[in-house]
């Protein structure tokens, strides 16, 4: 996959597992790279992958629409997806800000910084 260059700054294919999500990339074409899904198509993609899901359950032999452990199983693993896990793919990627750095003769670190990801093969955290 060729790498996409804007203002220097390599990004991910949008669509593609570690990327944006398609709805937002074509959001953005015709809005610009600051939009942002609203809440109404953010709860479209929720409902359309809640459906996918319960297919998918379906198709694994899964009667969860009967079993009252698993009745609501579609609705929650789609919104843990889209509001949770992978909330980052709904958003607009955050800009690199660049600083001065005048007067630094070492490494800067930061520690202690929180990082969850998923695994764009397995889909797991």
């Amino acid at each position: 996959m060729p790498k996409k260059f804007i203002e220097g700054t390599e990004l991910v294919q949008a669509g593609f597992a570690n990327g944006i999500s398609s709805q937002l990339a074509e959001k953005q074409k015709g809005e610009g790279p600051e939009a942002r899904l609203t809440e109404e198509e953010k709860q479209m993609i929720i409902i359309k992958a809640a459906k996918a899901y319960a297919d998918f359950l379906t198709a694994l032999g899964c009667d969860y629409a009967d079993d009252p452990n698993s009745a609501d199983t579609p609705m929650r693993v789609a919104k843990a997806y889209v509001n949770d896990l992978w909330a980052g793919r709904y958003a607009p990627l955050d800009r690199i800000t660049a600083f001065p750095s005048d007067g630094y003769d070492g490494i800067v670190q930061e520690s202690n910084i929180p990082v969850t990801s998923m695994c764009s093969h397995h889909h797991q955290a």
